[in-house]
């Protein structure tokens, strides 16, 4: 009897022995952050900018908003922007091309620790196709007709190109992807016609070309960064990559054994050289050749593919929204969709969540409300701007950990 309780109790030792060393030679398990409830840095209504510019409840009448954005300029100012309609939109039919729809651009440059505003500009335009970026410097770029023009930070115009036909800012033929680097210094115009498509990258400062490619039709770009390109490519899509001047390939994750394996999603870049991929219940970092840097399994219908993330400039951390999808309501014949539920920022080093705010976004029920709500994160990482419904929160980020 003794005998067999000493063997047992040295099976245990060496299990528990075991079990130590395998937690210790395992990464640590860190939980998902609590959504802050932290008060902003400032807050701020934007409506007092606007005016009677602001309608986001309804962009078919004059005056409607049809979109907005808002973006850091630098480490201390934002710039949010607005588009209006002149006028209620002409009705047009398929089989005839909608005639140009009058609008006006708006901008407001804000201090970022006070929410004071240092500069304002507004545009008119012949056409609501318009496509505006903030870039490096803190300058603004806009695509207005067939014009590109980078403005200072004050709204002072830089420098100006014209595009080549069939290049024009239109919906028709001019396609406004996610098309600016992390570090804003590069830009993606892609101009669309039926015998072909013209993907042309143009340095932010100089508004010269980098490289142009005509691209094949199969081929979706989804992001760029300095010196590569993501999209999804074949029938059945999948995700693919290529250098600036190289030709497109399959972005394969390395697996066990070194058997890759294919990737679906949607891929944006973090920095020049990492891709983020966002699908359903899964969000996954990778470097370019496909080594898997680290992977979050989202809750169960959740996703992160169905807006653009905000990256900071100096390529450490990136922010996201979390989708959840609603369900079926039989009794208003609707299906499952898709609607705001938080905002995540992740470190990469890290290789973790850092920061976590919740938000409304659309409602199951017809008769309520849709809440708008942009994000971005300043150039060092350290800050987080949120607006909902007009409303801008500045949010300060934890402090990065010291290097592992």
């Amino acid at each position: 009897m003794l005998r067999r309780k000493q063997i047992i109790l040295g099976s245990l030792i060496v299990l528990l022995a075991s079990e130590f060393a395998y937690a210790s030679g395992s990464p640590p398990q860190t939980q998902e952050p609590a959504a802050t409830k932290d008060r902003p840095l400032i807050e701020v209504d934007l409506h007092k900018f606007a005016d009677a510019n602001w309608n986001p409840t309804n962009g078919n009448t004059p005056g409607g908003t049809l979109g907005s954005a808002i973006y850091f300029a630098d480490g201390t100012s934002l710039v949010w922007s607005w588009l209006t309609r002149d006028n209620a939109p002409s009705p047009w039919s398929k089989d005839v091309s909608p005639p140009p729809q009058p609008a006006h651009l708006h901008a407001v440059r804000l201090d970022a620790l006070t929410g004071e505003e240092r500069a304002q500009q507004d545009w008119s335009l012949s056409s609501s196709a318009v496509r505006y970026e903030l870039v490096q410097n803190g300058n603004f770029l806009t695509c207005i007709d067939n014009k590109i023009r980078l403005f200072s930070g004050e709204f002072q115009l830089l420098r100006e190109v014209e595009l080549a036909p069939p290049g024009i800012c239109s919906r028709l033929v001019y396609l406004a992807v996610c098309g600016v680097s992390p570090s804003r210094r590069s830009i993606l115009v892609s101009s669309i016609s039926r015998q072909e498509r013209i993907s042309e990258i143009l340095d932010t400062r100089a508004l010269t070309a980098i490289s142009t490619a005509n691209e094949d039709k199969s081929v979706t770009i989804t992001a760029i960064s300095d010196h590569w390109l993501v999209g999804l490519c074949g029938n059945p899509w999948e995700v693919c990559i290529r250098k600036v001047d190289g030709s497109w390939k399959a972005f394969r994750f390395a697996g066990p054994e070194n058997q890759p394996t294919c990737v679906l999603g949607r891929a944006y870049f973090v920095n020049d050289e990492t891709v983020l991929i966002c699908r359903l219940n899964e969000m996954a970092t990778a470097n370019v050749d496909g080594s898997v840097i680290f992977r979050v399994n989202l809750p169960k219908d959740r996703s992160c593919e169905n807006s653009l993330p905000a990256t900071s400039s100096e390529g450490g951390r990136f922010a996201m929204m979390e989708n959840r999808q609603l369900g079926i309501d039989e009794f208003f014949d609707m299906g499952p969709f898709w609607t705001d539920d938080r905002i995540l920022v992740y470190d990469v080093s890290e290789q973790r969540a850092v920061f976590a705010v919740k938000v409304n976004g659309a409602s199951q029920w017809p008769s309520s409300r849709t809440h708008s709500n942009e994000f971005a994160l300043s150039p060092d990482g350290k800050r987080l701007a949120v607006v909902s419904d007009g409303i801008l929160n500045v949010y300060k980020l934890p402090d990065r950990q010291a290097a592992r």
